[in-house]
């Protein structure tokens, strides 16, 4: 499976793939279903990827707050900010 990663400015790397796998793990512990589908893999692939691209954006090793990623993740399913 492959998940697009968002285009940004890059500030800072560092932490970015920290912020990945802790959101995608993160969604695996918080999902009440015992399954996952593809579906539902490249839905918390898209958050991670989202996670990695707003760390990547500023300086250190400083990944979103979970607001942050709510907002991310509405915007990514709806389309809108």
């Amino acid at each position: 499976m492959h998940v697009a990663a968002p285009e940004v400015k890059a500030a800072d790397t560092v932490g970015a793939g920290d912020s990945y796998m802790s959101s995608f793990i993160a969604g695996i512990l918080t999902d009440s279903r015992p399954d996952f589908d593809e579906e539902q893999l490249r839905r918390l692939g898209t958050v991670a990827a989202a996670a990695a691209a707003i760390s990547a954006t500023r300086h250190g090793a400083n990944p979103p707050t979970a607001r942050e990623l709510q907002e991310a993740g509405r915007f990514l399913w709806t389309g809108s900010s």
